[in-house]
């Protein structure tokens, strides 16, 4: 293995003990030269202690001749150098050179000391041989006073020779030391490292999607624990990708059998995950990875999807695609995470709903007629019918002129739904809008008694829309309001807001409950059905005023609460004039 545990833990644990066997032969040797150098000195002092009495009588005698014969004598059966100095530092004999030739040793350390009455050890080059020596000295007595000095001496490359068999055998022992280091190194980063090993290898198999191995180790230490922890996570790892791969499996056969096509975006528009209906829907069998774009290519699911990315709210809308309608919803996830994208098929939702118009439309064109002319023919009796007959035609021309207002809003809403409708817009003047309707309900506001107030806000900007339908949702929403209202007062207030006009219309009638809200733009949808026939109403003018904001791009809601009134608001966004 290329740069292994096991060669990195081997070659440290050989640098290791490398290490401390270099430490040791160091240490050895220099105790061993230490000691041979003590001993050596030891047996020099010892010599030169039984020499001296030899060279008593012939210093007395002052015999330099014979001194010199007898120390060269000596010093072939010592094997050490002979020097005898007298006190004034002359060199009266020596067994290695002549003494005639040699300097005067006064200066010399071992001799200085030695005429004190010391014995001395140096070891320092020879000024005379030119060779490292080994020195001991000691003084010559007679009659307790120091008549000179004997010096014995030995090469130093000597003793260093004597140390060489001593080197030897510990060279040998550490050689074979090393080897023994060698190969326990070697077992032992074996023995630790082998567990590893299998570990790595397991973990290998395992990144692999084979989650069947197991590491066994009989040993009772820390791999022991960590492989006992492998084993442990590996079930848990095998158990949980098991129930992932159960679920996936169980989600991939839910969005299989969904109806709707659903579609899961990335912030980059790339396609994460697509059901089969939505691969039906747009006749594509690959899609994860490719842009949503290729897939359908419309200019408004591109602004719904780009709407959402920046809002990070839902947005929804109705597209057309492959001869099918489909009602589309983009819902980014929390944060910033992916888009999801649903396609409802309300092709025959949308079939059914054009028949219910035609139908609408086309029952109210033809009860137009006979209403008309029952109408006419109820007006012509009422001139020649009796005062008590003349009250049934009452009744009856006014449930015609109900049912006539019933058939002009239902053609008004068919009008309005029909996908072809195109507003008619203009510059208005909002204000002088409301006013104008204000002025026709002026004649009823003051015969129930309501005060009418329009209120706008500074700085109010022309609107860019259709004047007829925008007067038809005031008059709608006012008459409404003065239908529900018996006293109080209605008021209508315009204000800009950022982007928008604001408008409010509230009244101080007997309010809605909160369980009706939700549906009163319905059409036919009536609050109190007994005060709508009443007051003849259709159920169909809220509904209309709806279809009016939502042909202008706005947003209409009620807010109210029983005994408290009721405030319709209305946001429309004010946009560049075409």
């Amino acid at each position: 293995m290329n740069k292994s545990l096991f060669l990195k833990t081997f070659f440290s644990y050989l640098l290791i003990m490398a290490l401390v066997l270099l430490l040791v032969f160091l240490f050895a040797s220099g105790i061993i030269e230490n000691q041979y150098r003590e001993n050596v000195q030891r047996g020099l002092g010892q010599l030169a202690a039984s020499l001296q009495r030899n060279f008593v009588p012939l210093l007395a005698a002052r015999d330099t001749a014979a001194l010199d014969v007898l120390v060269k004598e000596l010093g072939k059966e010592t094997d050490a150098r002979l020097t005898v100095i007298a006190t004034d530092g002359r060199v009266l004999a020596d067994s290695e050179g002549d003494p005639r030739h040699m300097e005067n040793h006064a200066d010399r350390p071992e001799f200085v000391l030695a005429m004190q009455g010391k014995p001395a050890e140096f070891s320092r080059l020879s000024s005379t041989l030119h060779r490292a020596m080994l020195y001991r000295a000691v003084p010559i007595r007679r009659d307790g006073r120091v008549i000179g000095v004997l010096r014995l001496s030995l090469f130093v490359s000597a003793i260093e020779q004597m140390l060489v068999p001593a080197r030897r055998k510990i060279n040998i022992l550490l050689a074979v030391l090393s080897a023994i280091a060698l190969v326990l190194a070697f077992l032992y980063a074996r023995y630790l490292t082998a567990p590893i090993k299998r570990l790595t290898q397991a973990a290998h198999q395992v990144a692999g999607g084979d989650f069947s191995p197991r590491v066994r180790i009989d040993r009772r230490d820390e791999l022991r624990q960590l492989a006992d922890a492998f084993n442990h996570m590996v079930e848990q790892q095998g158990a949980l990708l098991e129930s992932v791969q159960r679920q996936q499996l169980e989600l991939e056969t839910i969005l299989a059998s969904i109806g709707e096509g659903l579609l899961v975006l990335d912030r980059d528009g790339k396609i994460i995950l697509a059901n089969q209906s939505f691969k039906k829907m747009c006749l594509q069998p690959e899609c994860p990875g490719r842009p949503y774009w290729e897939m359908l290519r419309d200019s408004r699911l591109n602004e719904l999807i780009k709407r959402s990315l920046e809002t990070r709210q839902d947005s929804r809308g109705e597209l057309d695609i492959n001869d099918g309608v489909y009602l589309v919803h983009v819902s980014p996830l929390p944060g910033e995470g992916p888009l999801i994208v649903t396609f409802s098929d309300i092709s025959e939702y949308k079939r059914l709903e054009r028949i219910k118009r035609d139908f609408v439309s086309n029952l109210s064109h033809e009860l137009r007629t006979p209403l008309t002319a029952i109408k006419g023919f109820v007006e012509t009796l009422a001139e020649e019918s009796s005062a008590q007959n003349r009250n049934y035609l009452d009744i009856i021309n006014r449930h015609t002129d109900r049912l006539v207002n019933m058939i002009n809003d239902l053609l008004t809403l068919s009008e309005m739904e029909e996908p072809r409708m195109r507003l008619e817009k203009k510059r208005i003047d909002l204000l002088k809008l409301v006013d104008n309707v204000a002025i026709i309900f002026a004649g009823r506001c003051r015969e129930k008694n309501i005060h009418m107030e329009v209120d706008a806000g500074a700085n109010l900007p022309a609107f860019f829309g259709d004047p007829f339908r925008l007067e038809q949702l005031f008059i709608n929403l006012v008459d409404n309001a003065i239908k529900y209202t018996e006293h109080g007062e209605i008021r209508v207030s315009l204000a800009k807001r950022e982007g928008e006009i604001e408008i409010r219309v509230r009244d101080s009638g007997p309010g809605i409950a909160t369980e009706h809200l939700p549906r009163i733009f319905e059409r036919f949808y009536v609050v109190d059905r007994s005060r709508s026939r009443q007051q003849g109403g259709t159920g169909l003018g809220l509904a209309i005023a709806k279809h009016i904001v939502l042909l202008h791009d706005g947003r209409i809601e009620a807010v109210s609460q029983p005994g408290q009134g009721t405030e319709f608001i209305i946001t429309l966004p004010l946009v560049p004039e075409a």
